[in-house]
């Protein structure tokens, strides 16, 4: 996630943006880019998932935060 939008979202979990309707509007927004860009086949994303890189990821993730690594 590019540092701009990590930010606001941390801003919004750290609860300093106090709006409803500003957090709503803002994922609104971000929810019709992402389903725009998806129906006009404009994502960095493959067709289809990889999924033995998905597993390996889990497995790694998983040894590493239960110090199994």
């Amino acid at each position: 996630m590019p540092d701009r939008e990590r930010e606001h979202v941390l801003t919004v979990k750290r609860s300093e943006i106090t709006e409803l309707r500003r957090v709503v509007d803002d994922i609104e927004r971000v929810s019709a880019r992402a389903e725009r860009l998806l129906s006009e086949q404009r994502t960095p994303l493959p067709e289809e998932p990889d999924h033995e890189a998905v597993s390996a990821w889990s497995i790694r993730a998983q040894r590493s935060h239960w110090g199994w690594a």
